[in-house]
């Protein structure tokens, strides 16, 4: 059986630190992640895609048109969720004035 400890799902790249571990020698055998490393691993995932999202649809990489103003969303977003990095480009943004209309 092929398994994954938390700490390989929420490699960070954001720019902060999550002490979750987990082991496949705990206690419990059923095999389900407890509800709250499932949280952290959704709010890591929330903020990555967001702020992929926010590249692309910024620089109209992909299937994404240039769109400022969703890129800036998508910015929020990933910021909201704890992407440091997605802070740091919204302040260049908001700096340099090209967060389209909001």
């Amino acid at each position: 059986a092929t398994t994954t400890t938390a700490n390989t799902l929420l490699a960070d790249t954001s720019g902060t630190t999550t002490a979750t571990s987990s082991s496949n020698d705990s206690n419990d055998s059923s095999g389900v992640t407890p509800a709250s490393e499932l949280a952290v691993l959704r709010q890591r995932v929330l903020a990555q895609a967001g702020l992929v999202l926010g590249y692309l649809a910024f620089d109209g990489e992909g299937s994404l048109r240039v769109d400022k103003q969703e890129a800036t969303r998508y910015f929020r977003l990933a910021a909201a969720a704890g992407c440091k990095e997605a802070e740091e480009v919204l302040g260049w943004v908001y700096n340099t004035g090209q967060y389209g209309a909001l």
